[in-house]
């Protein structure tokens, strides 16, 4: 008859473990900084997003009422654009948008633009 011998299972575990070990050494920290810079990118994203779409809210809300209309805080659906009208020199009137994501309100995104060009592109996409 043939002879079965028992081996020590500490070895295997011992490899097993050490195995574990290595991969999380190695790739955890990748995984992590991954993640992190997802993050970081979904957040000037966003806060891109409620730049562009605050400029296109104010714009409306100055052709209801072109006179009282100084600016705001605008609530998006995703964060807030807070938009300031500054008169310039020489009759250019300049807006201001300083937009924030409500994923990472660290990242900020302003657009600044004169205020008769995107009245024009606006009030022409109304046509």
């Amino acid at each position: 008859m043939l002879k079965h011998e028992q081996g020590s299972v500490f070895a295997p575990v011992l490899l097993l473990t050490a195995l574990l070990l290595l991969y999380l050494i190695a790739f955890l920290p990748n995984s992590v900084a991954y993640r992190q810079n997802i993050e970081h990118e979904w957040g000037k994203l966003q806060a891109e997003r409620n730049a562009e779409a605050g400029v296109y809210t104010a714009i409306n809300a100055w052709l209801q009422d072109p006179i009282y209309f100084k600016g705001e805080i605008y609530s998006l659906a995703n964060g807030t654009a807070t938009v300031s009208i500054q008169p310039q020199p020489r009759s250019k009137t300049v807006i201001v948008i300083t937009a924030k994501g409500d994923y990472d309100s660290i990242y900020t995104s302003n657009i600044t633009a004169l205020y008769e060009t995107e009245q024009s592109r606006w009030l022409d996409w109304m046509r």
